[in-house]
């Protein structure tokens, strides 16, 4: 099984989704209504650990903002206009540097009322992206994520270039249901930290040009909040390369961690101190990639459980059935309801 596109079986924790539902404030009835037509059961909000693909997750928050009229989704203590994220792509856009970019962004936010603010300080061997929050108190780990992930993949794509992450942080606990944040960011994340939240790249991001024009920016905005999360690692990664093989090979028998290595030229222990210096494990990616496979397949409705097993590479369908289970504390027949 190949898949047509790179990011189409991202897949989002339902606790993202159940936090970002309370947060509206809107009536039960119209996010029932809203989940819905975005394919996503609102039966799964009751179960935290389980995952849906992100294309529908970015349905339902187009939906959310819309119907909210707010582009925070009521996590701001003061609403992010609508039209917030298209005008600060434009101002962006017609910038010179990186730095200029992040100037005019930041007064937009004040111009805007908004309540979250970009602050660029110089570090050891880099530059640290944080982000203020005037509000007292904790903001919702969600749109911390949110708003960390809107501003990289922003400047990721206004200069035209991969760039990688050397380390971020978070308020918030690292809990179980975060865990995907090392594995999206591809790098060292610390959490619980006193100060902001912050993303810290290589001192020269803030001197690169802007490459995009405002013809290749109506794609981009029209594709939020779609383009804002798959994995910040470069395709020249080895986890990349890793999640390339295991996804082309997903029958059965699967790819085994021994035939990994003899394709990528290396030793198996290689590969596994590689992947660790990496924070990943190769059964990690295969389960994760396996898992966001399967549940892209289990939502589309049009296959049966013993053929999803099939094509993962599970010898029957209880096997299936049990590995998906542990993976998103559901099994696939409750999930399909």
């Amino acid at each position: 099984m190949k898949s047509n596109n790179k990011f189409e079986n991202v897949t989002v924790n339902m606790q993202i989704v159940r936090e970002m539902t309370e947060l509206t404030k809107l009536p039960n009835t119209i996010i029932t209504s809203a989940m819905s037509k975005s394919g996503i059961g609102s039966n799964l909000l009751s179960h935290p650990d389980t995952r849906i693909p992100f294309k529908n997750f970015a349905r339902l928050f187009r939906r959310l903002s819309s119907l909210s009229k707010d582009e925070s989704l009521g996590m701001l203590e003061r609403p992010l206009p609508n039209h917030f994220f298209s005008l600060a792509v434009d101002l962006a856009i017609s910038s010179s540097t990186i730095y200029e970019a992040l100037c005019r962004v930041s007064s937009l936010s004040y111009v805007s009322s908004c309540s979250a603010k970009i602050k660029a300080i110089d570090v050891k061997d880099g530059v640290r992206f944080q982000i203020i929050f005037e509000e007292s108190e904790s903001l919702e780990s969600f749109f911390i994520q949110w708003y960390l992930l809107f501003l990289f993949h922003s400047l990721a794509w206004l200069t035209g270039r991969q760039i990688p992450i050397k380390r971020a942080g978070f308020h918030f606990k690292n809990a179980r249901r975060y865990r995907d944040l090392d594995y999206l960011y591809a790098c060292p994340c610390e959490f619980n930290i006193d100060g902001p939240n912050y993303i810290e790249l290589d001192d020269s991001v803030i001197c690169l040009p802007v490459r995009r024009s405002q013809a290749e920016s109506h794609y981009f905005k029209k594709r939020f909040p779609q383009n804002l999360i798959f994995r910040c690692a470069t395709p020249d990664s080895l986890s990349s390369k890793v999640q390339s093989i295991i996804s082309q090979r997903l029958g059965y028998p699967s790819v085994s961690r021994s035939e990994t290595a003899a394709l990528l030229n290396m030793s198996e222990e290689t590969l596994r101190r590689k992947l660790r210096s990496e924070g990943l494990s190769f059964q990690q990616i295969k389960d994760e990639v396996r898992r966001d496979t399967a549940v892209a397949m289990l939502a589309s409705r049009n296959v049966t459980i013993t053929t999803v097993a099939e094509n993962l590479g599970f010898s029957t369908p209880g096997a299936f059935s049990r590995a998906f289970k542990s993976w998103l504390g559901i099994s696939p027949e409750n999930y399909i309801k």
